[in-house]
């Protein structure tokens, strides 16, 4: 009965269920820049209850903050001349570092930092021997210069940055590069919150160029399987329209979408688009008479919504059981896959089952659309 009078309702008011479509795409919109990316470091993708991770977090937060971070400062040989440093320990260098390490103290989420400067007493030295002859016997301090004296190391302790790795990062460079450095040395930052802002880079990047081949391929396939161009369009965007719809749910459940799932977008447009494709590919046998004589859109459209609703809607059960299923593992990121996909699916179901009827039927009374 339900079906039924859904179908009724759906062939008889398009321009209603249109509305009630862009209602659901405007609190998507809101809800859309809830949506957070973030990278995924390897020990979230474990159960945070594990002997060994709490171990971990322990280790960091007690010695070398939550997140790795160093300021490498280094002999660039790109820029070598004759006024060049030769040797990293070099008083001047040593000046350059303590004044790195001074003004990072001043930066949210850095608790602390240490160098081979911090070995070398309240003044540094004037002199290379000096500098050496303070370091001599300091296995420590030894273990923040290279071998070959062109590098330096700065650990950084770094309290937890995690969804603000981008303007951390900023912040640190910036203060780098507020500091002339000696003649041919250069110093660069390195470590998990560079990663992870990396990592977001190249996952936005990512889903771009993926979300733009999927689209592409959607395409051509819907053309083929329809054998219609005008077609074609319809379930390409209403599976753009139930990812939309999906990505408005993650940003109101406060879901993040990690590194881990980049390709997230491309799997839910691949499932997504069958629910599309079987309402459309139905409504056309019906208007041009597969089933016996050829019917008027209205009619054809409520006898596709009336055949196709409990198979589809079978279709996605079956596939929210198997991502649940996923979610009953440990591991962190399967849950994750678990939760937007079948948010995806869902929602991409729901897109099929109003945009498509109100779509088409609007269009054929627009003339627009002729079979």
């Amino acid at each position: 009965m339900l079906i039924r009078a859904y179908a009724r309702f759906a062939s008889e008011h398009p321009y209603l269920l249109l509305a009630l479509c862009l209602a659901a795409s405007y609190l998507a919109y809101v809800q859309l820049s809830e949506v957070e990316l973030e990278a995924t470091a390897f020990e979230k993708m474990f159960p945070g209850d594990m002997e060994v991770i709490r171990g971990f977090k322990i280790a960091e937060d007690q010695f070398f903050g939550s997140q790795n971070m160093f300021v490498v400062v280094f002999i660039d040989p790109e820029q070598n001349s004759v006024h060049s440093v030769r040797d990293i320990r070099q008083p001047e260098v040593a000046r350059y570092i303590s004044a790195i390490q001074g003004k990072l103290r001043g930066i949210e989420g850095v608790s602390g930092s240490r160098s081979y400067v911090d070995y070398l007493g309240e003044d540094v030295p004037g002199t290379l021997d000096e500098v050496k002859l303070r370091l001599e016997g300091t296995p420590a301090a030894e273990a923040y210069v290279s071998g070959d004296r062109a590098t330096a190391l700065i650990r950084l302790q770094v309290s937890d940055v995690s969804g603000r790795e981008e303007s951390f990062v900023e912040d640190v460079e910036s203060a780098i590069g507020s500091i002339t450095p000696p003649p041919g040395v250069r110093a660069v930052v390195a470590g998990d919150p560079v990663n992870g802002k990396i990592f977001k880079e190249l996952t936005a990047g990512d889903m771009q160029s993926t979300t733009k081949f999927s689209f592409l391929g959607i395409l051509v396939f819907t053309a083929l399987v329809l054998w219609s161009l005008r077609y074609s369009f319809l379930p390409l965007l209403s599976v753009a329209l139930g990812t939309f719809w999906s990505f408005g749910m993650i940003g109101a459940l406060g879901i993040k979408i990690s590194s881990i799932l980049a390709g997230v977008v491309s799997m839910i447009m691949g499932i997504g688009i069958d629910f599309a494709i079987q309402i459309i590919g139905r409504y056309m046998q019906e208007v041009r008479g597969y089933f016996g004589p050829p019917r008027p859109p209205e009619e054809a459209m409520r006898l596709t919504l009336e055949r196709v609703i409990k198979p589809m809607a079978i279709t996605t059960l079956a596939a929210l059981v198997g991502f649940r299923a996923m979610a009953l593992g440990e591991l962190s990121f399967m849950r994750d896959l678990a939760n937007v996909m079948s948010i995806g699916v869902l929602a991409c179901m729901l897109s099929a089952l109003t945009f498509v009827p109100s779509a088409v039927l609007i269009l054929n009374r627009l003339k627009e659309v002729r079979v």
